[in-house]
């Protein structure tokens, strides 16, 4: 992975824009409608040329391919594995929270459902055979960026890779086991099958980001609630998974991303970073992509006045949010990484977004905030290298 050795360098957690077209072919795919899976193809491979090409424009310096080629956070790892199947459900219901506890008035009224509209009927999965990745998906994915960076001269370009271990484990949406003796035989299992798809993507030179919201976001909704002490030991074992799926894999191919989740909701419980940065910083990873623009989550700059960054790492803090419409000013970005470089060093910072913009916040502000990102970048640069 780069390093911000004259400037803050730019990047982004993900997702970014789907046209109404592509959204659409999403749709008649889920529901099981007649589409043209020729045309489907050719334009999520025009989409993703686009995506770099604005990314480019933009001045971002790690882009990816904005997820294009990925509907949803689920969908995800069941269409690119076999041993799985997707069973009806009457309705998925909304996890039980501490959130939607305290403010459930507004849950009910502004937020009462948690699946994305349009995406079908709700669907639970269950692990029916042996868990085995099929390669065929990823491999176009990597054709299709391939192609879209042929024009331009991007230092390094990332993939993020939606599914991790610990989704196998996750409370809300944990794979319903019913053909490995035991959850942790299948928890391997699921391990082993993500790596085979990080290990294509790093072979192919791309960055792998590793999508773990779960490490953070499980805390306020897991049942039975825990202590803190005892949710750490839960997620001791999460990110054991992580480290057996990205073994063999260099630490400088891959980063990690932590948040509390994307919903727009109070997320007043949210679990304080410096209740899991230590084993944050266990993962193998170089960087650390986290959630530090938003209002429950900026003030957490200052854990790194007590948290070393570890040697030869990087720290990837969100300098600008979804979760709010009014778009940060330059300067603010810009003091927000210099409070970030003044800690862990300013060649150990990149700039981003606190999570993927596509699909949380209209597009006009989603790309006015990378504007707005990248020019704060620019600011804080010349106040750090002066």
């Amino acid at each position: 992975m780069i390093r911000s050795t004259d400037r803050i360098l730019c990047t982004h957690v993900g997702s970014l824009y789907r046209s109404p077209k592509l959204l659409q072919f999403y749709r008649h795919s889920i529901r099981g409608e007649p589409y043209d899976e020729a045309a489907f193809q050719e334009q999520i491979r025009l989409e993703t040329i686009g995506a770099v090409r604005r990314q480019s424009e933009l001045g971002i310096d790690i882009p990816s391919d904005g997820e294009m080629s990925r509907f949803t956070f689920l969908r995800y790892f069941n269409e690119r594995v076999s041993g799985i199947e997707l069973r009806p459900v009457a309705r998925r219901a909304a996890p039980v929270s501490r959130d939607r506890t305290e403010f459930a008035e507004f849950y009910a009224q502004a937020a009462p459902h948690y699946w994305l509209p349009g995406e079908g009927r709700p669907t639970i999965p269950v692990c029916v055979g042996p868990i085995k990745y099929n390669p065929e998906r990823a491999q176009r994915d990597i054709a299709v960026m391939k192609e879209a960076l042929l024009s331009y001269a991007f230092p390094a370009a990332f993939f993020p890779a939606q599914v991790v271990p610990g989704r196998a484990v996750s409370p809300q949406f944990r794979i319903t086991n019913e053909h490995y003796r035991t959850d942790e035989e299948l928890d391997v299992a699921v391990a082993d099958a993500v790596r085979e798809e990080y290990k294509l993507l790093t072979n192919a030179g791309f960055i792998v980001q590793l999508d773990d919201p779960f490490l953070a976001e499980e805390w306020e909704v897991h049942e039975p609630a825990l202590a803190v002490a005892d949710y750490r030991r839960w997620i001791e074992r999460r990110v054991e998974l992580l480290n057996y799926s990205i073994r063999g894999i260099p630490a400088d191919m891959a980063r990690l991303h932590v948040c509390w989740g994307s919903w727009h909701g109070p997320h007043a419980h949210d679990l304080p970073l410096k209740s899991l940065v230590d084993l944050m910083l266990r993962v193998n990873t170089q960087a650390y992509s986290i959630e530090a623009a938003n209002p429950q989550h900026e003030h957490e700059w200052e854990v790194w006045r007590e948290t070393k960054l570890p040697d030869g790492k990087i720290l990837i803090p969100g300098v600008v949010t979804h979760k709010s419409y009014v778009i940060e000013h330059p300067d603010l970005v810009a003091q927000r990484l210099a409070r970030f470089a003044n800690l862990v060093g300013r060649e150990n910072v990149i700039a981003a977004p606190d999570c993927g913009l596509g699909g949380r916040i209209h597009e006009q502000l989603g790309w006015a905030k990378l504007k707005a990102m990248v020019e704060g970048a620019r600011r804080a640069s010349a106040q750090l290298w002066r």
